[in-house]
């Protein structure tokens, strides 16, 4: 048998293909070689006299049906089960049609006594073969021959064939050379025909004599042809086929079915017999009176004939027609049917699917309603109100503005506590040194004495803002719900166990000085236990817990009434992907606490932008965050444990639909991850799951096919100038390169179907192929420790479940313990409800995230290919059964739809590149705009640059060009890397285009001797920000040389110092300077009037007269929401940065400030 595979592989492009049925009645994936054989063995056995057949006729009633045919009985020799084989002599049309039972019990008496004779000598069970060939059937005796018919003069088929046809048909076969040839005529009687796939399920031409062949299980393989499966290594050989109708070389009639109103026949009582588990019924039947010329009973007798001869005992068990088992007198239930025609499936599953995407859409951003009252009304309790929480928003973002660190408006909350420091922040892959002054912490504590005192709750937000943005949600949000926090608790009783914190730090924007500070100096840091941060990236829908580090607090967060989580978050998070960070870093690194971090994510295209407002956050927004922010504090205060936190990453947690939370360890994770893993191999070695490697292959290269073939449509969409058309909409990309990505994991699919399998072969195959996979995942992911491997879990677990339902379905219609090898219609709904339900959720937030976050990740960054990457993931992960359900009516319907998605897909990338754009008034560009006048140089320069590849000189920059009356030349961050140190070390992400503005401000100037001077305009600044170099020592001994920096900017904020330098030491806080030279940034924040700043270094220095060269950039303070900043002296009002606002296309959001620069030598 192995030769003989080895052979078919090696030569599979030259097989003639076929699908095959099992003696089961289940389709097989296989592959089919015809061989020349020849009795293989000459080892001779005594053959014992067979059990006597007398008592109730066992009638085969398809004799009556359609000559010629093969039926099939069991006999036993040697305690070994053998298929034998009757063919009955050719029969006229006339013949076949005025038979009778008792002509049928005859033959079967002959049949038995034909068999009885072989007793003596047997090869191999050949004499049994040959004797049977010799079959007597009335007057006419020998063997039969039916390739004496003329088949030319037989008329060729007109339509389709019907159940009952007899036809001759040629097709590609493969010679004794294996070489493809074309057949004799063969001929077959029609079971079914399906007009789905065009394929007819026929009864083999039994027009074929060769020796009896065992497997390796002694059985007999019976039929024409060798069957192969390349998963499970089995061979069989059959008597029934499925013939692709379109491949057949030529088809002509020979007996076209009789008329259905044809009266029926009188079947006498021998016909009565009970009707065992077979494909279509399990019920006893009285087939007496019954047409003989129905489809149903015609088919279903084609069937038995095909597999055993029912009623016949096999070892003291009745056959079922399907195997060996038992016999079951239950009436089953009916089963959920499959639609008839594939439109119709393929509509009802995909609305199915569509159904629950849409009601996870609608519950996934449902918000709860907002409460206006601060007091209960029946009650009288004081309850969370975010119509309290949106009149502090709108103070601070209103009334006050920005509320940038060392501007005025940072002055009107005035309730704080002055600290200075210094700190190392990394961040986006660089390493910024700190320094800030004068920073402002406003703290609130609710205590029950001092025995509360001990274990205190931290909850943190910020209220500054950052450059250009007025901060409603980020974090004017945060700070109005602890404010709305301390009221109610403050009405309530006292804590029971444990006090509260609360923290409104003033410099979070300027990277995180103000928490840090606390953290690092404060008296209350050592009775702090835990801490809970409030922040916020977006502007809608629900605050997502997306970094805890405790089981404790994970546990705490199941309190919470709105529960919005999960582990994969946490997972995301640590990998920096998300190049964002929070104070909850400066709590856990500093503090070694341990927390909860949440935040508003979605809609977050508005975040850091002039939109962030109060009118633009969701309604119910502040009434989630709040109620679940009260709960956990409430929780904290009244009953948690602060005394024993422990760090650790793990916990397995996740809501589930919102409604409840779920977490627990991961020894847990890791026994259920074992029991889920086991349950799918052992649905695999009982054959309830039946994956090959070919459909394994196949779903591997479908998942990779989904997530490259959309960057096929980035090529198009980039050759078309049309960059980031989906930016506008979160959803927008799965529109966009959805189809494209289900066009190419079909078309694999369609690669990947094995044309002479049944559908039936490909769908199980298939499914349980998915189960591999996932498997498999869960295996790998579970290894490394990832504790986001539930949703492999949770896969495979949901593929699993469905493939036992299936069998169990199948079995109670065929036969317990048997194999069932296709896939019922309702399976896939088993598979499909819970992955596609968790993970549309999933998905949502996938999106919501990554979508806007592609606005400010870079010039370079390949956002397309990343958006289409994931836009393929999310296509593949919302229902993988898909794959399984596109082979369910055949090839040629896969094919279809296939290049239907590619067609579909071509249409949307060309309208959308026609008639769309990336951004509008509420999904802007982000452009950054920087008035720098250069006083080493005298130039007086304005940056425009932006951060994403989508479309920006063309319709932004050529405009600025013709309102200042230059030219703008590019400038890449790369090559010009100290341009935009201001706002260090984002400035690596910008591509900006440079252009002079003093011809602009000479011409527009009211100083007639400033537009007519030449001198350079930054000679009219004054009090220009400055470095000094203090205690300067140089030690010719060691080389080294030490000195004090020092700056003053007065009336200036966010100063950036940056060098190259060989740095032994320094006074910038615990972290000790590189062993190496390199290249260092130094950035200073302080509160409003912080006047300067000192650090010490010591440096390698080639002699005395060495010098550090120190590039500084100070940021103006005014004009923060206002559009002006710092006119030259005497120029009057210019207005550079008035213009740029004024002129501000509506789908930009502009961050703008004016900077000036100078090099020094120290």
């Amino acid at each position: 048998m192995g030769s003989t595979k080895t052979r078919a592989r090696n030569t599979r492009r030259k097989l003639a293909k076929f699908a095959t049925l099992n003696p089961q009645g289940t389709s097989k994936v296989s592959e089919l070689t015809q061989q020349n054989q020849s009795p293989t063995s000459t080892q001779e056995k005594e053959v014992a006299p067979l059990p006597s057949t007398s008592g109730t006729p066992l009638v085969a009633a398809p004799s009556l049906l359609a000559p010629p045919k093969v039926i099939m009985t069991t006999v036993e020799l040697d305690d070994r089960k053998y298929m034998s084989k009757m063919r009955p002599k050719k029969a006229t049309q006339s013949t076949w049609r005025n038979t009778g039972a008792a002509n049928i019990s005859n033959k079967r008496s002959d049949m038995d006594a034909n068999i009885g004779s072989t007793r003596g000598k047997v090869t191999n069970g050949v004499n049994v073969v040959d004797s049977l060939t010799s079959v007597t059937d009335g007057d006419n005796k020998g063997d039969i021959n039916l390739l004496s018919r003329n088949y030319s003069e037989l008329a060729k088929m007109e339509g389709y064939p019907k159940a009952g046809d007899m036809v001759a048909y040629k097709l590609l076969e493969i010679d004794s050379s294996y070489n493809p040839t074309i057949s004799d005529f063969k001929e077959a009687t029609v079971i079914s025909f399906s007009e789905v796939n065009m394929e007819a399920q026929v009864l083999l031409d039994p027009n074929f004599r060769k020796p009896l062949e065992m497997d390796s299980e002694g059985l007999p393989v019976l039929g024409k042809f060798d069957v192969y499966d390349e998963g499970i290594l089995e061979r069989t050989k059959q008597g029934i086929a499925i013939v692709p109708w379109n491949d057949l070389v030529e088809c002509r009639v020979i007996f076209k079915e009789p008329s259905f109103t044809q009266t029926p026949m009188d079947v006498p009582g021998a016909l009565k017999q009970r009707h065992f588990k077979g494909p279509f019924d399990s019920d006893e039947r009285d087939l007496s009176g019954v047409s003989l010329f129905s489809p149903e009973v015609l088919v279903d007798a084609a069937l038995r004939s095909s597999f055993v001869s029912f009623g016949t005992r096999i070892q003291g068990k009745e056959s079922l027609g399907y195997g060996e088992g038992t016999r079951s007198n239950k009436k089953q239930p009916s089963s959920f049917s499959s639609p008839k025609t594939a439109f119709s499936a393929w509509c009802l599953f995909l609305g199915f699917l569509f159904l629950i995407i849409a009601v996870t859409f609608r519950v996934h951003y449902t918000l709860p309603s907002p409460v206006y009252e601060g007091l209960d009304v029946i009650s009288g309790k004081p309850q969370f109100s975010e119509e309290n929480v949106r009149q502090i928003i709108r103070y601070m973002t209103q009334d006050i503005g920005y509320r940038v660190v060392g501007t005025e408006q940072e002055l009107d909350t005035k309730n704080y506590l002055v600290g200075d420091g210094s700190h190392r922040f990394d961040f986006m892959s660089k390493v910024v040194m700190k320094m800030y002054t004068n920073m402002t912490n406003i703290i609130v504590r609710l205590s029950c004495g001092p025995e509360c005192d001990q274990n205190s709750i931290l909850l943190n937000a910020h209220y500054d803002t950052t450059l250009g943005s007025p901060g409603a949600a980020d974090d004017a949000l945060g700070c109005g719900v602890m404010i709305e926090i301390i009221r109610i608790m403050s009405l309530r009783p006292a804590p029971k166990k444990n006090s509260v914190i609360f923290l409104f730090n003033g410099g979070e924007e300027s990277l995180q000085d103000a928490s840090h500070s606390f953290i690092t100096t404060h008296e209350l840091r050592d009775k702090v236990r835990a801490v809970v941060n409030l922040e916020a990236c977006g502007t809608s829908g629900p605050e997502v817990l997306f970094q805890a580090n405790s089981r404790e607090m994970i546990d705490a967060y199941g309190t919470v009434p709105y529960p919005h989580g999960t582990v994969l978050a946490n997972d995301l998070f640590a990998t920096g992907l998300i190049l964002s960070d929070t104070d909850f870093r400066q709590f856990v690194d500093h503090g070694n606490l341990t927390g909860l971090d949440m935040a508003v994510y979605k809609n977050s295209y508005l975040y850091h932008t002039h939109l962030d407002l109060d009118e633009f956050l969701e309604e119910g927004l502040p009434q989630h965050m709040g109620e679940n922010t009260l709960a956990l504090a409430t929780y904290l205060t009244e009953e948690a444990n602060l005394t024993n936190l422990e760090r650790t990453s793990s916990v397995v947690f996740f809501d589930v639909f919102g409604l409840f939370f779920v977490s627990y360890s991961w020894t847990a994770a890791i026994c259920s991850h074992i029991l889920i893993a086991g349950l799918a191999l052992f649905t695999m070695a009982t054959r309830i799951s039946r994956p090959t490697l070919r459909g394994s292959v196949s779903i591997l290269l479908s998942f990779i096919a989904a997530l490259l073939a959309p960057n096929l449509s980035v090529v198009l969409l980039q050759s078309l100038g049309s960059p980031m058309q989906w930016f506008s909409h979160e959803w927008l990309p799965v529109i966009l390169f959805g189809p494209m990505a289900l066009a190419a994991m079909f078309g694999v699919q369609v690669l990947f179907h094995f044309k002479n399998a049944s559908t039936g072969a490909n769908e199980i195959s298939t499914l349980s192929s998915l189960q591999v996979f996932f498997t498999f995942a869960l295996c790998i992911s579970s290894y490394v420790g990832l504790a986001s491997s539930y949703v492999f879990a949770l896969f495979t677990l949901c593929i699993t479940v469905a493939l036992v339902f299936n069998h169990m379905k199948g079995a109670r219609s065929h036969g317990y313990g048997l194999e069932v090898n296709h896939v019922d219609f309702a399976t896939y709904f088993v598979a499909s409800f819970l992955p596609t339900t968790y993970f549309s959720f999933i998905c949502f937030s996938l999106l919501d995230m990554f979508v806007p976050l592609t606005g400010r990740i870079g010039v370079d960054a390949p956002v397309d290919n990343i958006i289409a990457i994931m836009s393929g993931f999310v296509t593949f992960v919302i229902c993988p059964p898909l794959l399984a359900f596109s082979h369910r009516f055949g090839r040629a319907i896969l094919k279809r739809i296939a290049i239907v998605l590619l067609i579909l897909h071509l249409v949307l990338v060309l309208i959308s590149s026609a008639v769309m754009y990336p951004y509008d008034e509420l999904h802007p560009k982000r452009v950054f705009i920087q008035h720098l006048r250069n006083m080493t140089s005298g130039e007086s320069l304005l940056y425009l640059a932006h951060a994403d590849p989508g479309p920006f000189y063309e319709p932004y920059v050529t405009k600025i060009e013709a309102m200042f009356e230059g030219e703008a030349s590019f400038r890449s961050a790369a090559t010009n890397p100290s341009d935009w140190n201001a706002i260090y070390p984002f400035n690596q992400f910008l591509e900006s285009y440079v252009l002079d503005t003093s011809t602009y401000i000479r011409t527009h100037t009211v100083n007639k001797t400033i537009a007519e001077s030449t001198a350079p305009l930054t000679s009219l600044i004054r009090a220009a920000p400055k470095l000094m170099a203090e205690n300067v020592v140089y030690d010719s001994k060691t080389g080294l040389r030490r000195l004090t920096v020092l700056c003053t900017h007065p009336n200036y904020i966010w100063t950036v110092a940056s060098f190259d330098a060989h740095l032994t030491s320094w006074s910038m806080g615990s972290s000790e300077p590189f062993p190496y030279p390199s290249h260092y940034v130094i950035r200073h924040v302080g509160g409003h009037v912080s006047d300067g700043w000192r650090v010490d270094l010591e440096h390698h220095a080639t002699g005395s007269e060495d010098r550090l060269r120190i590039e500084l950039t100070a940021m103006e303070t005014e004009g923060f929401g206002r559009d002006t900043e710092r006119e030259l002296e005497g120029s009057g009002e210019i207005g550079v940065m008035r213009q740029i606002v004024r002129s501000r296309p509506a789908w930009t959001a502009l961050t703008y400030f004016s900077i000036v620069a100078d090099t020094f030598e120290l």
